[in-house]
């Protein structure tokens, strides 16, 4: 897999423009063009964005690259920040598997980078240990990666991949996944495991916004009943999938056309974390880590009115994607359970209600 593979760290420089300062396993020819389209296909995204991916096609040297791209900081350029990019590179007929591994490939990049933040000094050679940082791009043993084989799967790793150290230390401890695994006498999505086969995480998804009081409390209490039974599980994600489409669905094969994954802050002035786009830059995804099972009811209406304004702007957009992480010390409030059509539940009602009346009258009479 991979068999021709190279890497290319290329920085953007204000007189030569985008220059490869250190490249192996492609040419120098190859590592220039490299470092122009790439970093072309970064300054294209919004200025915003500090950091994000892409997958690039090389035409004319049959290739295609994954791109990482990154911002760093520097005194001595505009505005005080650095673009560069790291490309992994393989041959043409290898590109669709740069779809699949892109998590693996964010995971590691984000290593690298780090380096570079940390070694690269402007206009200076690269240091011996920035060059070998990144040419362990080159060593990455893809045929023991655990891959995703659905687009929840992929959305939950490129998260994990880009975010603190905690989240990239769930895939590196990963060493198998279960899907549609039966726990406690429920169906997950997604159930990860670590060397022991111990399991550690766990992904449910549900499109949240649609269920009924009663379907969010045993929701809630099976997440509970989860974090009582398992000592192992340090964390469950809970993926709200909001289909954007009339009858609240969402096409899946849209959504896997994803090229490039951006992280940012701020489109349309709704902030999110990640958000995906087709060929021709339309967002047909976006992706927010917000604990809704913590929210109030009004709180939940205004995330999912805005969710609705975003689409109106951008017809592209499939579906909204929500993520809650629960910790085993999150505090997560299952809702009170609807009132029943039996005759207790309407007793109740009733009773409040002429609680409600008797509070009203005696408030007019002390008015009077």
């Amino acid at each position: 897999m991979f068999e021709k593979r190279g890497v290319c760290l290329a920085i953007f420089d204000e007189e030569a423009g985008p220059i490869s300062v250190y490249f192996k396993g492609i040419e120098k020819a190859v590592a220039n063009k490299i470092a122009l389209k790439s970093m072309i296909s970064s300054l294209s995204l919004s200025q915003e964005v500090d950091e994000g991916e892409s997958i690039i096609p090389l035409q004319e040297e049959r290739k295609s690259a994954f791109v990482f791209y990154f911002a760093i900081k520097d005194d001595k350029a505009r505005g005080g920040v650095r673009i560069g990019t790291l490309s992994f590179v393989v041959e043409r007929e290898d590109s669709e598997l740069l779809y699949r591994f892109a998590p693996i490939l964010a995971e590691h990049s984000k290593r690298v980078v780090e380096d570079v933040k940390k070694y690269y000094v402007y206009r200076q050679p690269v240091p011996q240990v920035l060059m070998d940082s990144v040419n362990s791009m080159l060593s990455i043993e893809f045929e023991r990666a655990v891959l995703p084989v659905s687009f929840k799967e992929y959305l939950i790793r490129s998260y994990l991949s880009r975010e603190t150290t905690f989240h990239r230390s769930i895939i590196e401890r990963t060493i198998s996944i279960s899907r549609n695994r039966e726990v406690l006498g429920e169906k997950i999505d997604i159930v990860g495991a670590d060397r022991e086969q111990n399991i550690f995480w766990a992904l449910i998804s549900r499109n949240f916004f649609k269920m009924n009081n009663e379907e969010k409390r045993n929701l809630c209490l099976y997440i509970n009943k989860l974090r009582e039974n398992i000592p192992s599980l340090e964390v469950i994600f809970v993926l709200n999938e909001v289909g954007l489409r009339t009858d609240g669905t969402f096409n899946e094969k849209t959504v896997e056309k994803t090229t490039q994954i951006q992280r940012t802050s701020e489109v349309d002035g709704k902030e999110f974390d990640l958000y995906g786009t087709d060929d021709d830059g339309n967002i047909v995804w976006a992706f927010l880590s917000k604990n809704f099972l913590a929210m109030k009811e009004e709180e939940l209406d205004e995330i999912n009115q805005n969710i609705f304004k975003l689409k109106r702007t951008h017809p592209s957009m499939e579906v909204f994607f929500i993520l809650a992480e629960v910790l085993r010390t999150t505090v997560i409030q299952p809702p009170k359970p609807d009132f029943s059509g039996k005759p207790e539940g309407i007793k109740k009602i009733l009773g409040a209600k002429r609680e409600y009346q008797e509070l009203m009258e005696s408030l007019r009479k002390k008015e009077k």
